[in-house]
């Protein structure tokens, strides 16, 4: 018999890869379904029962911990996270599975056997709204630290730490890498612009949102406005908007 799944996953590639692992496994898994936010796992849950889910930490509309605070869930949950090593300590203490992010068929496979024993000895219940104050006590701001890319065929874990800077064309986000490789994002600027650390990378207009470090050159410009050379380099003009200019010299001042 087969083990119904959800997985709720706010990036697409990431989702499509554990998808692909989990029908290289044993026993046979359906994907019940795939949703991106908070908001659709809590519909998805109140119309539909599933075994297991697999639950990204930071969705597209927040922490996912709220999912807990608004439907009462009993399924078992194993958690995908990027989590330092004092936040997983927390899952263990509360004998809650995790992946960790970037994780391997073995890992999957490991993760879904003890899933298998969970269930059959019927263990307690694990307590999700202690584990999530123990994770804010610990932790800090969870800010995305990662993206996962297409490279041609192969799927590729992209840190943070690597981008120089994204930005929006011909309705695609382009991130932009220090080594000047390109690779296109499944989130809007608006939506980077809240997972990204807000000390680190700044919306200049609406086309760039920038990574302080790509910064090489600044001269004044009209309006009030500050012309930035950015490396590497993107081949047009970048300028921060008049609306943002007085906050972009605050945050330059941080």
């Amino acid at each position: 018999m087969s083990i119904k799944v959800l997985i709720v996953e706010d990036e697409s590639l990431a989702a499509q890869k554990l998808m692909r692992q989990l029908g290289d496994i044993i026993p046979p898994i359906e994907v019940a379904g795939w949703v991106p936010s908070v908001r659709e796992a809590t519909a998805f849950l109140q119309q539909q029962a599933v075994d297991l889910i697999f639950l990204d930490i930071q969705l597209q509309d927040g922490l996912s911990f709220q999912l807990f605070e608004k439907i009462d869930l009993a399924t078992p949950v194993i958690f995908t996270t990027a989590y330092d090593e004092y936040a997983i300590q927390a899952f263990r203490v509360n004998s809650i599975d995790y992946l960790l992010k970037p994780f391997t068929l073995v890992d999957v496979q490991q993760a879904v056997d003890k899933f298998q024993r969970f269930h059959q000895t019927a263990a307690p219940r694990p307590d999700y709204q202690a584990l999530a104050r123990l994770l804010a006590q610990q932790a800090p701001p969870a800010w995305r630290e990662r993206f996962m890319v297409t490279v041609g065929e192969r799927i590729q874990s992209v840190p943070v730490a690597e981008t120089a800077y994204l930005f929006a064309a011909q309705k695609y986000v382009f991130l932009v890498r220090k080594d000047g490789s390109q690779h296109i994002v499944d989130f809007t600027l608006d939506d980077l612009e809240q997972q990204l650390n807000p000390a680190d990378f700044f919306r200049i207009n609406r086309k760039y949102l920038i990574q302080r470090a790509a910064i090489q050159d600044m001269v004044q410009w009209t309006k009030g406005r500050v012309k930035i050379t950015l490396a590497p380099n993107p081949g047009e003009d970048t300028i921060v908007s008049v609306g943002r200019s007085a906050d972009f010299r605050k945050w330059l001042g941080r």
